[in-house]
């Protein structure tokens, strides 16, 4: 088998999920400080890649790609992945062999050549976009093999961040937004169980990130960096382009 169909018999694949302000940034730092893992910025467009590319069904594989990656690319938070175009990228996938011709290999194969221009090869890649908690059927259904990681924090402190950071202006919305992606992950957890997911509190993430960092590797067999790998500097993009 290719190296992409193992990757994806293996799930080395993970989902930061769970309501914004709830620390998944800082996981997603953790994690590539401690392990051989890329995590892009937030994309914000996996479910429309999603329905673009099943939409596209009866298209050529170099129309289905035009479509999923030009949905990352005019999207306007963009400019934050340090790269200028994902064209590099678009025409090597285009003549992939058709065994490699599917959706988890692009968005796995995309990922990767991101965290390249990062300065960044890892043996996994991953996805922190808190809104893709509210659409974990369909993800699931192309990403079977992924692992996912659940970050909950109090919603008071949840609520509170929200305004703080002006992205609700309304509490209730803040709250409900926390209900929702909390049901939607319950839901999720209790038809996949423990060996694909993983809950973890904030509280917990802060007070104790090396248990809780060795808990995350030990569970799903992620290889830790070396030393010189750790030091490497690389950016993360939108952390360095958003105050909040």
């Amino acid at each position: 088998k290719s190296e992409e169909s193992l990757q994806e018999q293996e799930g080395r694949f993970i989902f930061i999920i769970g309501c914004g302000r709830s620390g998944n940034t800082l996981l997603r730092r953790m994690l590539m400080e401690k392990y051989s893992i890329y995590i892009p910025p937030e994309t914000y467009v996996l479910t429309d890649q999603i329905i673009r590319y099943h939409q596209s069904a009866n298209n050529t594989w170099d129309r289905k790609v035009d479509s999923v990656t030009g949905a990352l690319e005019n999207h306007s938070e963009f400019s934050t992945f340090g790269v200028k175009t994902l064209e590099p990228f678009v025409s090597c996938a285009k003549k992939w062999n058709k065994d490699k011709r599917n959706f988890f290999a692009l968005i796995d194969g995309l990922y990767r050549w991101i965290g390249q221009q990062a300065g960044r090869t890892s043996a996994w890649v991953g996805d922190k976009t808190p809104i893709n908690t509210l659409n974990l059927g369909v993800i699931q259904k192309v990403f079977p093999n992924a692992k996912f990681i659940y970050l909950e924090r109090d919603p008071i402190d949840v609520i509170y961040s929200y305004l703080d950071s002006r992205i609700y202006d309304d509490e209730r919305k803040a709250a409900s937004r926390w209900v929702v992606s909390a049901v939607a992950w319950k839901n999720f957890k209790s038809l996949h169980g423990e060996e694909k997911c993983i809950e973890i509190k904030y509280e917990a993430l802060v007070k104790e990130p090396e248990k809780i960092l060795y808990k995350i590797g030990a569970a799903f067999n992620i290889p830790a960096l070396d030393d010189n790998e750790a030091k490497s500097n690389y950016s993360l993009g939108d952390v360095e382009a958003y105050s909040h």
